[in-house]
């Protein structure tokens, strides 16, 4: 065990150096979690609903979809915060690797989801606006049931929601590098390009018009637009992790992060990744105040204000990114040119959409004009 407590606070060490912001009020951090439980969960239900409700006038499904329908009453008990323990553990094993899988539709949205809801399962995002905090509340055999659910983890101190958040941001750092790795292969990255030919494009561009006018008119503004952002987002992806052990690199870091997400919520068509981006910023970055809400949080009884495990939560943690190491890794090695090509021809590759991949299916005249080949 000293081993393992070695390692435990080696991890906390590394993380109580960074500069993000020490937590002073564990009851607010649950709040908002709980907040951002609800919110991304209304999100991920919008979204859900209208792929079940699709998916058979696409002819990707025969009958009723019944594993669609298990799904969204899944993500209604999560946004209630029923057994929300289990419930988010079942999303966190299943959601990509069954219901995504299924219909074909994995972005790097459920991506950032995952790594969200791994925030929220370790800070036990369940224990306030819940349907769970007033079971809790009570004195019954439910209640004794649910608290065991709530022991697996435990409650955390101070400090570990600081750990949580530093390595949290860590995953999503990782991908990002990851993201890097593969821009540099990319001729149009290397020669900063990638910028300017998703914004007139008009299946990636909700206001490709917009900027093919700008383009028209001022071609440098668009080509220097165009280096900005391969720079920023370069730095961005490439030190993340460094620069948050500096001020000013974890400034750029927060501010960076809100202009490439609030760009590509308002012209880049993403899908939810934007949206799931936005609420992982929030609960890393931003400290709130609950005063009028709060009083809607029932307090747990002082038996039930567990010892925070983080053994379990480490063991967890590495299974969890083991499992997605080993798919994205499966997936990139499934993605050749051949493979993306059949995509227009309606077959469906695994490794395409567990990379995030989505070609366009119908092209207009403009966009058969345009050079698209080797964009992806």
């Amino acid at each position: 065990m000293n081993f393992f407590n070695k390692i435990k606070n080696g991890f906390e060490w590394i993380a109580q150096k960074s500069k993000l912001a020490d937590i002073q009020n564990t009851d607010n951090e649950q709040l908002k979690l709980s907040v951002l439980r609800i919110l991304a969960g209304i999100i991920l239900l919008i979204r859900n609903t209208e792929i079940v409700y699709a998916a058979p006038y696409m002819g990707y499904l025969d009958g009723m979809n019944n594993e669609g329908l298990i799904y969204l009453f899944v993500i209604i008990l999560f946004i209630l915060g029923f057994f929300t323990p289990l419930i988010s553990i079942f999303l966190l094993l299943t959601y990509v690797l069954q219901f995504s899988s299924h219909y074909g539709t994995h972005t790097l949205g459920d991506t950032t989801f995952i790594q969200l809801l791994t925030i929220m399962i370790f800070l036990n995002h369940g224990s306030k606006l819940s349907i769970d905090a007033w079971i809790l509340s009570k004195k019954n055999i439910l209640s004794k049931i649910l608290s065991k659910a709530y022991s697996i983890i435990g409650f955390p101190k101070k400090k570990d929601f600081k750990t949580i958040y530093f390595y949290g941001l860590s995953a999503y750092a990782l991908v990002s590098f990851g993201a890097f790795l593969y821009h540099v292969t990319d001729p149009h990255w290397i020669k900063g390009y990638t910028v300017h030919a998703l914004l007139v494009n008009t299946y990636l561009c909700k206001y490709s018009d917009f900027f093919r006018e700008i383009e028209n008119i001022s071609p440098l503004i668009m080509k220097w637009n165009s280096y900005i952002g391969l720079i920023g987002q370069s730095i961005f992806q490439l030190f993340m992790i460094f620069l948050l052990f500096f001020r000013w690199g974890k400034i750029f870091v927060q501010y960076w992060g809100w202009i490439f997400f609030i760009l590509s919520l308002i012209f880049i068509q993403l899908s939810y990744l934007p949206h799931m981006e936005i609420a992982l910023w929030i609960a890393i970055f931003y400290r709130f105040e609950f005063k009028k809400i709060a009083k809607y949080s029932y307090k747990l009884p002082e038996n039930l204000n567990f010892r925070y495990n983080i053994y379990p939560s480490i063991f967890f943690y590495v299974v969890i990114s083991t499992l997605y190491v080993l798919t994205n890794y499966r997936a990139i090695n499934e993605v050749t040119y051949k493979v993306l090509g059949s995509y227009l021809t309606g077959k469906i590759s695994w490794g395409c959409y567990a990379a995030g991949y989505a070609l366009p299916i119908v092209f207009n005249q403009d966009d058969w004009l345009w050079e698209i080949t080797g964009f992806f």
